[in-house]
């Protein structure tokens, strides 16, 4: 596994190489150009990657938190957030790519000043990663008892997983792309610390919180902290949508 995965990572490498160095023209890549180091922009470029980077580091660090208390609850339900995580997140590959796209196509409207453009296609982008899960969940529901046997899951534990994948589903499709993909557009426009600010004040507070609350101390289980945490995007979701339709988060310049 580990070989597979250096060698995706490599092939990865060498496909943007070959990317860049194929339309070195349309990006105007010369090693006069590499050789001078621009430090005002990369100052920018750091304005909108420290925040960024920052909430996914520390939103790791939560949802390490979060899988210590899953540990807690036996090994029984271990298997099953693993299973039931790693069944769910094939219907994350469509929007999560989206989320990546969304950032440079934004960013160059908002460098047009193109507000217009930069709205429409981020609803665009919601829409589309709505639709993915649709499909894609419709499919993995509708494969459910066969495709989940390539896990070899023990028999009395397939139900609770079929129970957290229903309820990650209909978040999926309900809160998902705008509590993750709409944040990507906020970035773009160089409002990168309101998201990571609202990202790691709704994860602390409220998923770890009250993950542990609903989870651990009330008794509920892997059930409760699955829908804590599927209520916290939804949470950051209504969050992101309310400052998308404000004005504030174009009003940041970055070049």
């Amino acid at each position: 596994m580990i070989i597979a995965l250096n060698l995706s990572r490599w092939l990865a490498a060498a496909f943007a190489v070959w990317m860049l160095s194929t339309h070195r023209d349309l990006f105007a890549l010369r090693m006069q150009t590499l050789r001078h180091v621009d430090f005002k922009m990369i100052r920018r470029v750091l304005t909108v990657a420290v925040p960024f980077a920052a909430e996914s580091f520390f939103f790791n660090g939560g949802k390490i938190i979060i899988q210590m208390m899953i540990v807690g609850l036996g090994t029984s339900v271990i298997v099953t957030n693993a299973i039931a995580n790693s069944w769910t997140q094939l219907s994350e590959i469509i929007p999560t790519a989206l989320e990546v796209a969304l950032v440079p196509i934004v960013g160059q409207c908002i460098g047009r000043r193109n507000i217009d453009d930069a709205k429409k296609l981020t609803k665009s982008f919601l829409g589309l990663g709505i639709v993915a899960f649709v499909l894609v969940d419709g499919i993995l529901m509708l494969s459910f008892n066969r495709g989940i046997q390539l896990f070899s899951p023990a028999a009395d534990i397939v139900g609770d997983i079929f129970h957290i994948y229903v309820i990650f589903a209909v978040m999926h499709i309900l809160v998902w792309s705008f509590s993750f993909v709409l944040p990507s557009a906020l970035r773009a426009a160089g409002d990168g610390k309101f998201t990571t600010y609202v990202s790691l004040l709704t994860m602390w507070l409220f998923r770890v919180v009250g993950g542990y609350v609903f989870g651990v101390r009330l008794g509920y289980g892997l059930i409760g902290i699955t829908v804590v945490m599927t209520l916290e995007w939804a949470i950051r979701g209504v969050i992101f949508v309310i400052r998308f339709r404000g004005a504030r988060w174009l009003t940041k310049r970055l070049i």
